[in-house]
């Protein structure tokens, strides 16, 4: 992935989904990361860095990062209803 700029965020995010369509959730989560990192308010890389942890099956993280997304955009409808499913899961697992 040659085309990667350091210091420029939106390459991360875009580095961080290419990532995540290849299923490496580790670098995907390492770039979203970063683009949280410099852009607080980033609601996507929240989202998106919670479908990474979510194939990680790291719950809690899942949970963590959509909480934020919908907390920095109230209207984030596919964050809101992941959130809703994983605390159901959540539930009916313990």
């Amino acid at each position: 992935m040659g085309t990667h700029k350091p210091n420029d965020t939106e390459s991360y995010y875009n580095r961080g989904i290419a990532y995540y369509k290849k299923r490496e959730h580790d670098k995907a989560i390492a770039d979203f990361s970063e683009v949280i990192k410099r852009e607080p308010n980033h609601a996507d890389a929240y989202y998106n860095r919670g479908n990474a942890y979510c194939d990680n099956v790291d719950f809690d993280e899942t949970i963590a990062d959509f909480s934020i997304a919908v907390k920095l955009e109230p209207e984030y409808a596919d964050a809101h209803g992941y959130r809703a499913d994983l605390y159901h899961h959540n539930t009916i697992s313990n």
